[in-house]
């Protein structure tokens, strides 16, 4: 079981709580637990990717970290597809982002491929320039997924599922979880059920 935020998200009294409350005496089988965290939100998706397998594919997804709608849209394509979510400031410029995309650039099996999730007006160009001036990103593996508003941006990402294949094949909207584009909670509550039912 992972909690992921530090103390100010989820305080030491309810991470103890909460770990009582799901351990049974006697249980040959108990669960670990682990609380993956970090200074900022930057520093926590790092851990978060920190944690994850040893190779995470072909792609790994840039949103933006000052606002969560982006984020929101890419989490069942995250989800369904095994790519990580790495969280950047609009300027390209975030120490911890920066880390994790170095350490998937630095895998021998990485081919290097990135989906940058939202417009420029959430993610400048200033990473794409880092990817291909800087870390030698071929501008061809670099994809950008956007719309005019967070609507259009969600409609574009769906619409990237549908039409990809392996390991998106099953993401053919047959069915469709309908959220607020308002709010993030219900939305981020809906996404990993999206994902597992293979619904946009």
């Amino acid at each position: 079981v992972y909690f992921v935020g530090g103390t100010a998200a989820i305080s030491a009294a309810n991470y103890d709580a909460l770990v009582a409350s799901m351990t049974t005496a006697g249980d040959l089988t108990p669960p670990t637990f682990a609380r993956l965290s970090g200074a900022d939100r930057y520093a926590t998706a790092a851990a978060v990717y920190a944690k994850g397998p040893a190779t995470y594919g072909e792609k790994i997804i840039v949103v933006s970290g000052e606002a969560w709608a982006d984020g929101i849209s890419a989490a069942a394509l995250s989800a369904e597809s095994g790519w990580p979510v790495v969280l950047q400031t609009k300027t390209g410029n975030n120490a911890s982002a920066k880390a994790s995309i170095d350490a998937y650039l630095a895998l021998p099996a990485s081919t290097k491929s990135f989906v940058i999730v939202g417009g420029e007006a959430s993610i400048s160009t200033d990473t794409t320039e880092y990817l291909v001036n800087t870390k030698g990103v071929p501008v061809a593996n670099i994809r950008r997924i956007s719309g005019a508003d967070r609507y259009a941006t969600s409609l574009a990402v769906n619409n990237y599922m549908r039409a990809s294949g392996s390991p998106l094949a099953n993401m053919d909207g047959v069915q469709v979880a309908i959220v607020s584009g308002e709010s993030p909670w219900d939305a981020l509550a809906a996404s990993s059920w999206a994902a597992s039912k293979d619904s946009l």
